[in-house]
């Protein structure tokens, strides 16, 4: 089995050495990670190999953890520890040895067999990060890495990325994870969709310590690829390596926009609302339906769409569930976006629009910002059809814009219109408990400097509560390779 692995044929090559890369340790990729490790040992040749990974069942008494006793069996022979760094690394109170955390962590002991077939006199660092370490701790680890290993040393990230969503869910999830990666977006990291923050935002920073700031994906996969049918819990793989070079933005902007809920259903158990969010946060520890309570506090509300570990509402941009009655500016790797709303009013729609349309010709000439509007008709007068066509291309005649209506009960189609993308309803996403079945949708909205874009999924609604439908009896005829790059 292993030879087989070992000997995948590669069809690209790196230009350099890079001092880093972020690697899967699903094994579902095994041949791809092995291509990966082939083109490594064609460029570098290191002496040391320092392998961060999350600590998946968050043993031991750590944040941070390594080991100076392991040793990996492999077919090929056993693995060398850097015995002497990993008790540097436990003196220096950055780490504490803690080896039984290691017997079953596969995002370490997964990377060995390649390690040891290709980088045979190379010896290895492991370390494990729980979920909760603090960036503090990343950049303290950091710069411990960059002050005590060698400069040959090649670091890997052991990190897989959007779990537990169908395969279109999770291709729009890393998006940001990727923009964030490679724009070194520690502010951001996070946020993402990913199983190890914190391994992510070591491995940057000590990147941007030691000059390799030239992020490239290289492969992207998913296990859905792998499988005859479609399935309703799929993990992502991102296949990233860090160049010598300055950074090279990746300018991108996801939101993730729903439908209609009612006043009493937007408060969260804190009283806030739902609103507009730049995050949505979960911790590991806490109880299914609880979330961090610097985001989005626990709404009962988002019980069956959150799914499994909340991971449906984490990893973009953006959530917008409703809007305040201002305009908010907002940016995010290299785009400007300024969100608004507009109530609408049958005794001042003309003059409303009048207003509006002056509004959005001066933001229009600030800056080079897209304009998200959403258009409230949920008062006592209903838009007519020509009076949201007349409305929404008003505005997207200024400048590109996503235009979105609320109120309307009924979902429509999506318009594309000059560049902009305008959806007069996304029908509700909640509803009465009264009612036992209904439907809406959600919009997954892509923004790059070229184009808007966006996915409309549809939301099944029980006895008031959303929840995001799958059918795993559909043929998988239509799930295709992810593109390269």
């Amino acid at each position: 089995m292993w030879q087989n692995i070992f000997t995948q044929k590669i069809d690209s090559h790196f230009p350099a050495a890079p001092g880093g890369i972020v690697l899967p340790h699903h094994m579902i990729v095994a041949n791809e990670i092995s291509k990966t490790y082939q083109k490594l040992a064609e460029v570098s040749h290191p002496s040391l190999i320092v392998i961060i990974s999350p600590n998946h069942y968050e043993d031991g008494q750590s944040l941070i953890q390594t080991c100076s006793s392991c040793e990996y069996q492999t077919t090929e022979g056993n693995t060398i520890i850097d015995t002497s760094l990993a008790k540097k690394l436990t003196q220096n109170n950055i780490a504490t040895d803690e080896p039984k955390t290691f017997i079953k962590e596969h995002g370490v002991f997964n990377h060995a067999p390649f390690i040891k077939h290709f980088f045979p006199e190379a010896k290895m660092l492991p370390i494990l990060i729980k979920w909760e370490a603090p960036s503090e701790k990343t950049v303290e680890l950091s710069n411990w890495l960059d002050a005590n290993i060698p400069k040959d040393a090649l670091v890997i990230a052991s990190v897989d990325f959007s779990h537990y969503v169908p395969v279109e869910h999770a291709n729009f999830h890393d998006i940001s994870s990727y923009a964030t990666i490679k724009n070194f977006d520690y502010q951001n990291m996070y946020d993402l969709e990913i199983d190890s923050p914190p391994s992510i935002s070591t491995i940057t920073h000590l990147m941007e310590k030691r000059g390799y700031m030239s992020a490239e994906r290289f492969t992207h996969t998913n296990n859905q690829q792998f499988q005859p049918e479609p399935i309703p819990e799929t993990t992502s793989h991102q296949f990233i390596g860090f160049f010598k070079g300055e950074k090279r933005p990746e300018k991108s902007l996801t939101i993730m926009s729903f439908g209609n809920m009612s006043p009493d259903q937007r408060k969260n158990d804190d009283g806030s609302q739902l609103g507009l969010y730049d995050n949505y946060r979960w911790n590991i520890d806490w109880p299914d339906g609880v979330t961090e309570s610097k985001a989005i506090n626990f709404n009962k509300w988002l019980r069956d769409f959150r799914g499994k570990e909340d991971r449906m509402l984490m990893g973009a941009d953006f959530l917008v569930f409703n809007l305040p009655d201002f305009c908010t500016q907002k940016a995010q790797n290299g785009i400007n976006i300024t969100f608004c709303k507009i109530r609408t009013s049958s005794a001042g729609y003309e003059k409303d629009l009048k207003n509006w349309t002056t509004f959005f010709q001066k933001q229009s000439q600030k800056n080079n910002t897209t304009f998200y509007v959403s258009i409230d008709d949920s008062r006592n007068y209903q838009l007519s059809a020509w009076q949201w066509t007349n409305l929404s291309h008003q505005i997207a005649n200024l400048r590109r814009s996503i235009i979105i209506g609320t109120g309307t009960n009924t979902s429509t189609p999506i318009e594309h219109y000059k560049g902009s993308l305008l959806i007069q309803s996304l029908g509700n996403f909640t509803t009465s408990p009264d009612i036992k079945k209904s439907f809406g949708k959600i919009a997954e909205i892509i923004i790059t400097p070229g184009e808007i874009k966006a996915e409309i999924y549809k939301v099944d609604i029980l006895n008031g509560y959303p929840q995001l439908p799958f059918k795993s009896s559909n043929k998988n005829q239509n799930i295709k390779p992810l593109q390269k790059g």
